[in-house]
C-alpha cells in the first residue's frame, strides 16, 4: 500500500528488493568533515587581546616545528632500518654466493668419484687384482 502524502525527510539507502526486504535501514546524512585546525585559526577569536591571540599562535608554531623535528626522528630512524636491511641483503647474497661455489666443488669431486669408480668398474678381474696388489 502506498501512502497518499509524502514528506522526503528521510534519506533511504540504495537497496536491492532483497535487502529492502531483508530490512534495510535509512542512512544517516554524513556529518562534514570539520577542517583540519592551524595556527592561524588563533587570530579568529574575538574574545583574546592581541597579545594573547600572538602569545598562543607562536605556541601553536613551536608545536607545529615539533611535528616537524618527530618526523625527521622518524625518517632518520627509517633511514637506519634501510642501511641494516641493506647489510643484511649483501649478508645473504654472499652467503648464497659460498653455497653455490660449495655446491660447485661438491659437484666436481662427486664427477671425479663417478669416473673413477667407473673406470674401475669398466676393468677386468685381472687388472682389478693387479691393481689393488700395487
Amino acid at each position: 500500500m502506498v501512502p497518499l502524502t509524502h514528506d522526503g525527510t528521510t534519506a533511504w539507502a540504495a537497496a536491492s528488493v532483497s535487502q529492502a526486504a531483508a530490512g534495510a535501514a535509512p542512512t544517516a546524512a554524513p556529518e562534514a568533515a570539520a577542517p583540519a585546525p592551524w595556527p592561524g585559526q588563533v587570530f579568529g577569536d574575538s574574545d583574546r587581546s592581541y597579545p594573547e591571540q600572538m602569545a598562543v599562535y607562536q605556541t601553536q608554531r613551536a608545536a607545529k616545528g615539533q611535528r616537524k623535528h618527530r618526523r625527521r626522528q622518524k625518517q632518520t630512524a627509517r633511514q637506519a632500518l634501510n642501511v641494516r636491511s641493506d647489510e643484511l641483503r649483501v649478508a645473504r647474497h654472499r652467503e648464497r654466493q659460498a653455497r653455490r661455489a660449495a655446491d660447485a666443488a661438491w659437484a666436481a669431486q662427486r664427477t671425479a668419484q663417478r669416473t673413477v669408480r667407473q673406470a674401475h668398474q669398466t676393468q677386468s678381474w685381472a687388472a682389478r687384482r693387479a691393481s689393488r696388489a700395487a
